[in-house]
């Protein structure tokens, strides 16, 4: 189990270290008047966020299922889920909206910082589980 945990906060990880570049540049897009760029790569980016979305829900079952007593407090995430769940309703609105500089806002200052702090946990979390 203390495997796949540690896998799964790898994964984490790496996608977080990729998804963070690609969602600044896409708020740059939408600033500088590129909506298709910022289109396509925002698109990707919700891709992206999905599967990081999935595995903090898995981390936080994993966590009330006591299952892994051990688990880092890290590792539990409380309530990002939910941020981000209500966070991707509202950019999906401004999108639909084709409020573009809101939805950069909205990338830039509101989802970036969530999973900078998300990703922040995870060094502590990686050396708990080694």
């Amino acid at each position: 189990m203390k495997d796949l945990v540690r896998e799964g906060a790898q994964n984490l990880e790496t996608s977080l270290g990729e998804i963070v570049p690609a969602l600044l540049r896409v708020s740059s897009d939408y600033r500088l008047g590129r909506g298709q760029a910022a289109n396509s790569g925002f698109g990707q980016c919700l891709e992206a966020l999905r599967s990081v979305i999935e595995l903090v829900a898995k981390f936080r079952e994993v966590s009330a299922s006591g299952a892994f007593p051990d688990l880092p407090v890290t590792l539990t995430f409380a309530g990002h889920d939910q941020r981000l769940l209500g966070l991707l309703n509202e950019m999906s609105t401004a999108q639909q909206g084709r409020d573009w500089i809101f939805l950069a806002d909205l990338i830039e200052y509101e989802l970036v910082p969530i999973l900078k702090e998300i990703a922040g946990g995870l060094p502590e979390a990686l050396r708990a589980l080694a």
